[in-house]
């Protein structure tokens, strides 16, 4: 999975697979993409509680973990890179934030509010 992370990355499928090593790899596309944290954002179930990574690679030799620790409607991220430090980045959660420390935190932006879906009008 290292080897792949270095590597162009691929469509993430919007479902989970079913079998194990493509269900790894579905899970890790998730977290990080790359450098990317986040890399399609935040799940909506995923905004409110606390969650915490553990050394998903970034690349050849390199992994980073994270945790996220709301603050009211914001996400607090603490991250530490392990191996070569890369330049960390979460252009959907957050387009603004962009670090090469190895380790840290930040307070990102308030995640969009979901309001109720609407139909847009009636065909009737």
């Amino acid at each position: 999975l290292r080897a792949a992370a270095a590597t162009e990355p691929h469509p993430v499928p919007l479902f989970a697979p079913a079998d194990g090593p493509r269900l790894l790899a579905w899970a890790e596309a998730q977290l990080a993409r790359g450098s990317q944290l986040l890399p399609l954002g935040l799940p909506p179930t995923w905004v409110g509680p606390n969650f915490e990574v553990y050394g998903v690679p970034t690349g050849p030799a390199s992994s980073v973990s994270f945790a996220v620790r709301w603050h009211g409607a914001r996400p607090a991220l603490l991250w530490e890179q392990q191996g070569e430090p890369r330049a960390l980045s979460a252009p959907v959660v957050a387009p603004e934030w962009r670090t090469t420390e190895v380790k840290g935190e930040t307070l990102w932006p308030a995640p969009p509010a979901s309001g109720p879906v609407t139909d847009g009008g009636s065909f009737s």
